[in-house]
């Protein structure tokens, strides 16, 4: 439920129409390509907390893949994009409750949204994680009502209603614009994908991180083509694409159910979609935080950022998060012609696809460095597509390259090797000569890297770090304390 939270959104009731309109009923193939680019960023990650489960998700893996800088970077945009929707969605539900009640100021009905949800994230994981629930099942429900009706009566099976289908290809064609603005169309649809990531960082905070990326990283793509691709095709298949109201006059999913004669359509999808906006702000707020403690664990944001409370919290993150949006709320109200506003929500989009370009180049070359990690990821069945039999072949190939260092290594043979995987094992079975006859047991109790019971007495290797190099002794680092252990415990 937490992916669906942060993946349905206003940008789906409201600002599909937009892409209707302009791509036709091609908008289906719009949301396809779209989905399938995050079908694969998706299982990107996967494949990376298969093997590294973090909080931070990809800005970690963009740390250890390509270096401090690509943290930084891919980090704070992250941070920023979702500050910016925390001002959005903040703005937009305070307008909503404004004309509920029209005594209560928009401004007013904002503060009172942002103050809902930074106390409901500050309490703990646990009640962010029942509030998304519980939200993303309206949502859900919702959508579910919206696709079964609405197939009903485009087959004409609706009372009133006549077969409907033929408006796929007519008004102009299927592609009446041009595949040009099909293609253009998937930087619009990308902005409303955008958030499914938050299962991957909420997954490393679970009870067993493993099971629920595997379950978030496998199922978002039936989700993606049954609630955006199957509620966007009922759409053209109910209306004449070029007959769609603006969504300014009435949101499509409140037109279509007006046309199936439900009483209060247009009322009852006005809370669906103060619901979907509320959501956001509540996932928003989890994933602006955790990406800022996770800044302040590299040392790339001020150390406060990463204290948590008893139950896991980062009190400060959440609180700054907060501010952050507060501020860029209280400008759209304070000086609504200054232009700042209006400027971090268009530049959120871009936010959006450069996040996506870094987590493709961070799988890409964490990948190369390490057919292991990715072997690990295909028995969990996180690999990604097209790539499984790369990985099987350079894993054969890391085993063929290392058999003879091993037995090199137990001989006490010195001579130089290629690589630095083959170094750092070679220092490895140094150490495990030093600390004595029980290093090598002891060293798999006390690290999360090696092997303990049947798998250490058969001779097995324990598993290297993602990306090679990465436990090298640097003047008594980790290699050092481990064998510093390995010879207490001998």
């Amino acid at each position: 439920m937490i992916a669906l939270g942060g993946i349905i959104g206003a940008s789906l009731f409201v600002g599909s129409a937009n892409v209707i309109l302009s791509a036709g009923p091609a908008a289906i193939l719009s949301y396809l390509g779209g989905g399938l680019i995050v079908f694969l960023a998706m299982r990107m990650l996967g494949e990376m907390a298969a093997v590294r489960p973090a909080v931070g998700s990809f800005m970690e893996y963009a740390r250890v893949g390509l270096g401090d800088w690509a943290a930084y970077i891919v980090g704070w945009l992250y941070w920023y994009f979702w500050v910016g929707v925390i001002a959005y969605e903040a703005v937009a539900g305070g307008g909503m409750l404004n004309a509920w009640f029209p005594g209560l100021p928009a401004w007013a009905g904002s503060l009172i949204l942002l103050a809902i949800f930074v106390t409901t994230n500050l309490i703990s994981l646990r009640a962010f994680g029942e509030t998304e629930f519980w939200l993303a099942s309206i949502k859900v429900v919702a959508i579910v009502v919206f696709l079964g009706a609405g197939l009903l009566f485009a087959f004409g099976l609706w009372p009133d209603s006549t077969l409907s289908i033929a408006n796929l290809w007519q008004h102009g064609g299927f592609m009446p614009n041009g595949f040009g603005v099909v293609v253009s169309s998937i930087a619009l649809v990308l902005f409303a994908y955008f958030g499914a990531e938050i299962a991957v960082m909420a997954a490393a905070e679970s009870e067993d991180p493993a099971k629920g990326t595997r379950q978030a990283a496998n199922t978002v793509i039936w989700r993606v083509m049954l609630f955006y691709v199957g509620a966007v095709l009922v759409i053209v298949m109910v209306v004449p694409w070029n007959q769609l109201p603006s969504p300014d006059e009435i949101p499509p999913f409140a037109y279509v159910f007006s046309l199936l004669g439900i009483p209060f359509a247009e009322e009852i999808m006005t809370l669906v979609i103060f619901t979907a906006v509320i959501s956001v702000l509540n996932s928003g707020t989890y994933s602006a935080s955790r990406m800022f403690a996770a800044l302040s664990e590299q040392r790339l944001a001020p150390a406060i950022m990463s204290k948590r409370s008893k139950r896991g919290v980062p009190v400060a993150a959440v609180i700054a998060s907060t501010a952050g949006g507060l501020v860029a709320t209280l400008v759209n109200f304070i000086a609504p012609s200054s232009g700042i506003y209006e400027f971090i929500m268009n530049s959120t989009g871009l936010v959006a696809l450069f996040v996506f370009v870094f987590i493709a180049v961070t799988q890409w070359r964490l990948r190369a460095h390490d057919a292991g990690g990715a072997g690990a990821a295909e028995a969990q069945g996180l690999a990604v597509p097209g790539a499984q039999h790369r990985a099987h072949r350079g894993g054969h190939r890391h085993r063929r390259h290392h058999a003879p260092l091993r037995g090199r290594a137990r001989a006490g043979a010195h001579e130089p090797h290629r690589g630095r995987r083959a170094r750092a094992l070679l220092a490895d079975r140094a150490e495990e000569a030093a600390a004595g006859p029980g290093g090598r047991r002891a060293r798999g109790c006390v690290g999360g890297g090696g092997l303990t019971g049947d798998d250490a007495t058969a001779g097995h290797e324990p598993r290297s770090s993602p990306v090679p190099g990465r436990v090298r002794s640097r003047s008594g680092g980790r290699r050092g304390d481990r064998a510093a252990g390995s010879a207490t415990m001998a």
